[in-house]
């Protein structure tokens, strides 16, 4: 079943190998997982199924517009 909820730091290793296959360089989550985890102006927010995390999106209310990161 899938379920999505605003992520948790003990999500960050399950996060960040999923982050790390989408790019042939790996990813960018690596370097600002726990700072997006703390911006009260933004959230995390996991898709999991059978308690996997199967999915990420990161988005922010900017004052010049919506910023958004997916995987």
């Amino acid at each position: 079943m899938l379920q999505v909820r605003l992520a948790r730091l003990s999500d960050k290793r399950q996060v960040l190998e999923l982050t790390s296959r989408t790019f042939s360089w790996g990813d960018y989550w690596p370097h600002y997982y726990d700072t997006w985890l703390q911006d009260k102006r933004a959230a995390v927010l996991v898709a999991e199924v059978d308690g996997e995390v199967a999915g990420v999106v990161y988005a922010k209310l900017r004052e010049d517009g919506f910023e958004r990161r997916r995987l």
